[in-house]
């Protein structure tokens, strides 16, 4: 294991853990520990909302282009760096080798790509009969608070840090208590490049910091992804308080899948987008819905597809799947099977936990709609299989949910295809894939219904980081009324 500096990160210095109450970050694989992690305090709270605060005068008043350099110089560390960052993430969030590679690329690319966004701060002049100027202006609303997950911790970390700050933000990081260790390791990367003291701070902790972070008078909007239970609470309390929210929740997305396509690739498809990182992605490929004219031939093929899946410790990089993060969602993934077992589904494969943490990539049928892995989010390894007879029956499936995140239609029907895509409650659909895509970097993404609130990415991401100002110049006097 590659040594981190695992620690608070405020105003530009290091806080190390064994200094400060903490807690361990345990590997899931064996349990063993990989690193303390520091419980915030109050004033170390407050001491990174301050650096943040007193960094805007630096931070904001740079020219983009400035910053994107500062951005592009991220990038080239985490290049120079791969090793080390592939290790932790591996170790700490139980990710395979293939995933751990793709969150580093990525995170990569998106940096690249956020460093040319200081583009979308042009305003525009509006026209006017007397000769008035008239024109906005955009500048950053101030100290973001970033809030990220465990699940893909690189990607969804650095899409939130690197689209406040080219904006102009600075930023208070809060990264999930179960990949604290995964982030340090990512703001490593911005210290070795050197921003000013203060643009990024790094404080770790369970939710009440992040509650506190949210709370606080000088943060002026929030930056979330995780569950839709807590993103309520979130766009509760910033609401009371006036903050803004961009809001990346839960899902329960549908595969929806033809009776005209290539079985091979729908078997494909389906095993990635249900079955990567052991489906504890949003996007995950939860509902396969198949027509059921093909159903039979595709269960078949999907078996030994998912049969052959290699599960065991991600570190040996030969592995398709590694454990779940938590013994909370190996719980959740066998309270869904039993259930679904109870109520009349058969499990064709998997099903059945013996290991810590692992789950056996599950495939089931005979699901129906009053079932939990029907309606709740799993978050698990599970591919739970559906029959349709119609088009329409099977967009009346796929938006019977409370969530409206992602989905993925494949055909070789363009027209139907369009027809299935233009009626799916989501906010986003892909023709030709699963569920499971976030290529092009620069897409604006995001979900609608329970799956959030707003956009992120390229110039959605800059209207909710900026504040719009309207601006007239007037060249001869006004008349008055008195």
């Amino acid at each position: 294991m590659v040594a981190i500096n695992p620690g608070l990160f405020i105003n530009g210095s290091w806080i190390l853990a064994e200094t400060l109450p903490n807690f361990p970050s345990r590997n899931p694989v064996n349990e063993k520990v990989l690193g303390l992690v520091p419980e915030t305090s109050s004033q170390q709270l407050e001491d990174a909302v301050q650096a943040a605060h007193k960094a805007l005068g630096v931070w904001g008043q740079l020219p983009g282009l400035e910053r994107a350099q500062y951005l592009l110089k991220v990038a080239k560390q985490f290049e120079d760096h791969q090793t080390e960052v592939v290790e932790v993430l591996i170790a700490e969030t139980g990710s395979s080798f293939s995933k751990a590679m793709f969150e580093l690329d990525y995170t990569v690319r998106f940096l690249k790509a956020a460093s040319a966004d200081f583009r979308f701060g042009n305003g525009e002049v509006f026209p006017s009969d007397d000769g008035t100027l008239s024109y906005t202006t955009r500048r950053p609303l101030g100290v973001i608070a970033c809030i990220s997950p465990w699940n893909v911790p690189l990607v969804l970390t650095i899409k939130k840090v690197a689209n406040a700050l080219i904006a102009g933000n600075t930023v208070v990081l809060k990264p999930s208590e179960d990949s604290s260790l995964t982030v340090m390791k990512l703001v490593e990367m911005f210290a070795a490049a050197e921003l000013p003291a203060g643009v990024l701070n790094l404080i770790t902790g369970h939710g009440d910091v992040g509650r506190a972070l949210i709370a606080h008078p000088l943060t002026k909007a929030v930056s979330f992804t995780g569950s839709t239970a807590t993103g309520k609470k979130i766009a509760a309390q910033a609401g009371g308080l006036l903050k803004r929210c961009v809001l990346e929740l839960g899902g329960k997305d549908a595969l929806i899948i033809l009776e005209d396509v290539d079985l091979d690739f729908a078997v494909n498809v389906t095993a990635f987008s249900g079955l990567f990182h052991q489906g504890q992605i949003c996007m995950s490929a939860e509902r396969i819905l198949v027509q059921s004219s093909i159903i039979e031939q595709f269960t078949e093929k999907l078996l030994k597809k998912v049969q052959g899946l290699k599960t065991g410790d991600p570190s040996d990089h030969s592995v398709d799947l590694g454990p779940m993060m938590s013994q909370n969602q190996v719980d959740i993934v066998k309270d869904h099977v039993e259930d679904a077992k109870r109520l009349g589904a058969n499990v064709l494969c998997g099903g059945e936990h013996s290991n810590g943490l692992f789950y056996p990539p599950t495939v089931l049928k005979g699901v129906t709609r009053d079932m939990k892995l029907f309606k709740d989010e799993t978050f698990g390894p599970l591919l739970p299989i559906m029959g349709f007879e119609t088009i329409d029956e099977a967009i009346d499936i796929a938006n019977d949910s409370e969530y409206g995140l992602s989905g993925g239609v494949l055909t070789n029907d363009v027209e139907k295809a369009f027809y299935i895509t233009n009626r799916l409650d989501t906010g986003m659909v892909h023709i030709g894939n699963g569920p499971l895509v976030d290529d092009p970097i620069d897409a604006m993404f995001g979900g609608v219904k329970g799956s959030g609130m707003g956009r992120e990415n390229g110039k959605a991401s800059y209207e909710a980081f900026t504040e719009l100002k309207w601006v007239t110049v007037h060249h001869k006097k006004p008349g008055f009324p008195f």
